[in-house]
């Protein structure tokens, strides 16, 4: 019976093991150059690669590829370089001059300059056609070049050109793209004889004095919905368009449009005619909503489509209160109110802020302990909260800031630091899976600078094995978390791992860059240098 179970494990754990294939393929080789390392693109359909080799006797920069170089520039990237179907790499680089409005900006084809512009956005490729938007002589220029046919099928000058369409926050900024349309018409904001107006497929909308380039959304079934302003003998009229309908006037719309389950656009109004204005209350189609006298803001839809939003008023004594409404049912008052979210059965929780400490609240009850902040709020698929509590330090006294991770109620810690991108936002502090485990990294290590730090990544299944320089987002697939880190070796030596939970399933990497996880297929790629060679990375997880 023994050697039955023993028989059985075996097998179990080989299968666990073997799970992950990875296929490692060199591609060039790397030398001993440190640059291009960390500025390299590849294409595994086609097999082109690029790459940025910087000459520091002459400190310029060209495009290296096995589908053409390029010429010397004073500044190029491979990051923004973007692939045809057939493996043709298109990229831009750029010759500065003594005075900077002479800087000149070359479209470079497979090596080749295709047109030169002052200066040039980052350029797409999308079904074989190449975007551009570039500026010339103090103009905008919208340009489309088909990368099968080599030919510029479209160029038009503006006197401006914005992109519309907000894809993402980046680092809790902003980032617009070049939109398209559910029939992947392009569309952007254009500006011409001091008018301004969308272009839609090449066909230039209705013109209006002005577009708000942060409020124009596709709604529920794509129409694109905007707001346009006019201006008559200085008397603002703003309103918003969705497809062919209009809507009411307001003096001032403000902020991004949010729409109910019924597709009626939800937006912000002021009664002062500047965006620096607070908004003051929000209008669901042509009806507003209640005012509140400190501002509103935070527009958003909860899980099932109902319209929330944080609300403020101030008291006569110069006091400030903040609430969370959803559905225009208020919530209880508070000092601050933020970081809002909501758990799987559409129930909120977020931070807030009274007495000048900060406690998380959930479905409007104040839950766990008090922090000086609180960051990193998470909720896991099957409704568990997870967040991380920072107590204050004494520089004077040698006393640490603390930080604890509170998972389901539960705490761990204290800890003494937690990765920089957590804290920044750039990713989640704590990754759940499927199945309701957790994974997060922290140290508790002592160090007299923060790069001295090292990270190990804590599980209620796992710990790491170690501790690392640095620890990059946890992802969690199929039940399992995977991670990449890095390990500092010598002062010019880096190495770079993959793990699977606790237990390393690639690496000896002197360079990792292009990290990716394709969760629609189960696979992790990215481009590695082992052994002075360059290497597409596949694990299929």
């Amino acid at each position: 019976m023994k050697k039955l179970l023993f028989v059985i494990v075996f097998f179990i754990f080989c299968g666990i093991s073997i799970s992950q294939t990875v296929n490692e393929s060199p591609f060039l080789e790397a030398g001993y150059q440190e640059y291009p390392q960390y500025d390299m693109r590849y294409d595994k359909t086609t097999g082109t690669y690029v790459y940025t080799y910087y000459d520091t006797t002459i400190n310029k920069s060209m495009f290296l590829s096995n589908k053409g170089n390029s010429k010397y520039y004073d500044y190029c990237g491979a990051y923004n370089v973007q692939f045809n179907s057939k493996g043709d790499y298109f990229g831009t680089g750029s010759t500065f001059a003594e005075d900077y409005a002479n800087d000149k900006t070359h479209i470079i084809a497979n090596g080749i300059e295709l047109r030169t512009y002052s200066y040039i956005d980052p350029i797409i490729i999308k079904d074989d056609i190449l975007y551009v938007i570039a500026k010339n002589d103090n103009k905008s220029v919208f340009v489309k070049y088909n990368t099968m046919t080599k030919k510029f099928e479209y160029e038009k000058t503006y006197d401006e050109i914005n992109l519309v369409y907000l894809s993402e926050e980046i680092y809790t900024e902003p980032y617009f793209e070049l939109g398209f349309t559910k029939d992947g018409k392009e569309y952007f904001a254009a500006k011409d004889n001091n008018k301004q107006f969308l272009v839609i497929g090449g066909i230039e909308q209705e013109k209006f004095d002005e577009i708000n380039p942060y409020g124009v959304t596709p709604d529920k079934i794509g129409e694109i919905t905007y707001i346009a302003t006019k201006i008559t003998d200085d008397i603002r009229e703003s309103f918003v368009i969705q497809g062919t309908k209009r809507y009411r006037s307001f003096p001032s719309i403000i902020e991004y449009i949010r729409f109910t389950n019924d597709n009626i656009p939800v937006y912000g109004i002021s009664d002062d005619t500047t965006y620096s204005y607070f908004t003051k209350q929000y209008v669901t189609g042509n009806n507003p909503m209640k005012s509140y006298n400190a501002g509103v803001w935070g527009l958003d839809n909860t899980p099932s489509g109902k319209i929330f939003y944080i609300a403020s008023d101030s008291t006569a004594d110069g006091k400030y209160t903040s609430r969370l409404v959803i559905d225009g049912i208020e919530g209880k008052s508070y000092d601050a109110v933020y970081n809002v979210r909501f758990d799987n059965k559409d129930k909120p929780v977020f931070i807030v802020t009274k007495n000048q400490m900060e406690v998380l609240v959930y479905d409007n009850e104040e839950i766990g302990t008090e922090y000086n902040y609180i960051f990193g709020l998470t909720i896991s698929p099957d409704g568990n909260i997870g967040y991380i509590g920072t107590i204050s330090g004494d520089e004077g006294a040698k006393i640490p800031e603390r930080y604890f991770v509170i998972i389901d109620g539960k705490r761990y810690g204290p800890f003494l630091s937690v990765p920089y991108g957590l804290m920044e936002g750039f990713f989640e502090a704590i990754t759940f899976n499927e199945s309701g485990n957790y994974a997060f990294a922290a140290t508790d290590e002592k160090s007299k600078t923060y790069d001295n730090q090292k990270f190990t990544v804590y599980s209620n299944k796992f710990n790491s094995p170690g501790s690392f320089n640095y620890v990059n987002e946890i992802i969690a697939y199929n039940n399992d978390f995977y991670y990449s880190t890095a390990s500092e070796l010598s002062e010019t030596v880096t190495e770079y791992n993959i793990f699977k939970n606790g237990n390393k399933i690639a690496g000896g990497y002197t360079a990792l860059m292009d990290y990716k996880l394709d969760k629609e297929n189960g696979i992790i790629t990215f481009i590695g240098v082992k052994n002075y060679n360059y290497m597409y990375v596949e694990i299929k997880l």
